[in-house]
C-alpha cells in the first residue's frame, strides 16, 4: 500500500522536472516501497525545485484529493488516479517490479468497473487517500529523523545540501512542517471541516 504514497512522491518530482524545463528519463517504483525519478535539468535552480517539490507537492495535492472527495467527487477521483497510474505505465516506469505494481493497480480498478461494483468506488477512493495521507505525514518525519541521524542517508534533504550548501537538517525540518500542516489540514476536512465552504457553489453564484 505505501506504494501509493511512493508513486505520487516520484511523480511530484517528474513533474517538477517539467514544469522548470527539464526531462524525466524514468521512473523506478520498488518492491521495497522506494522509488527514484531519472530527471535532467538546465540550471541547478530546476534541480534544487525538483528535489524539494516532493514532499510539499505530494501533500498538497493529497489534501486537495481529501477535499475533493468530501465534497463528493469520488468517481471523478478514481478516474484521475488511474489516469495517472495509466501514464506511469506507459511513459515513465521501466522496473519490472514497478510495472507489475501498476498493472495490479489497474486491473483491479478495471474489474470495479467491468463488474459495476459501485459500492466498492467509495471504498477504494477512502482506502487510497488514508495511505496517501497518513505516508505524506510520516514519510516526511522520517526523513526529518535521518536528516539527524546521517545526513548523508536523508534522501531529498541529502540531495538539496548537497546542490544547495545548506544543512540536511534544515529541509528536512521544512519537509516536517509542511507533512504537518497538511496532515492537519487533512484531517479537518475528513472531520467535516470543508461544509459550508463549497468551491463549484462559489463559482456557480459568480
Amino acid at each position: 500500500m505505501k506504494l501509493f504514497y511512493t508513486m505520487l512522491h516520484e511523480t511530484c518530482h517528474a513533474l517538477a522536472a517539467r514544469l522548470s524545463g527539464g526531462k524525466v528519463k524514468r521512473v523506478h517504483l520498488y518492491a521495497t516501497t522506494a522509488g527514484m525519478a531519472e530527471t535532467t535539468h538546465r540550471s541547478r535552480a530546476g534541480a534544487a525545485w525538483t528535489a524539494f517539490a516532493g514532499y510539499p507537492l505530494a501533500s498538497l495535492i493529497v489534501t486537495a484529493g481529501i477535499y475533493a472527495y468530501m465534497q463528493g467527487f469520488t468517481e471523478q477521483l478514481l478516474w484521475l488516479f488511474a489516469a495517472l497510474v495509466a501514464y506511469q505505465c506507459i511513459f515513465w516506469v521501466r522496473n519490472a517490479a514497478g510495472l507489475l505494481w501498476l498493472l495490479s493497480v489497474l486491473g483491479g480498478l478495471f474489474a470495479l468497473y467491468y463488474w459495476q461494483l459501485d459500492t466498492y468506488f467509495d471504498l477504494a477512493v477512502q482506502l487510497v487517500l488514508v495511505v496517501l495521507w497518513s505516508q505524506a505525514f510520516f514519510s516526511s518525519w522520517t526523513v526529518f529523523r535521518l536528516a539527524f541521524i546521517d545526513k548523508n542517508q536523508a534522501g531529498d534533504a541529502t540531495i538539496l545540501a548537497r546542490q544547495t550548501k545548506i544543512p540536511a537538517v534544515f529541509w528536512g525540518f521544512l519537509f516536517a512542517v509542511s507533512g504537518t500542516v497538511f496532515f492537519i489540514i487533512g484531517l479537518w476536512l475528513f472531520l467535516g471541516g470543508s461544509e459550508g465552504f463549497d468551491i463549484v457553489s462559489m463559482f456557480d453564484r459568480m
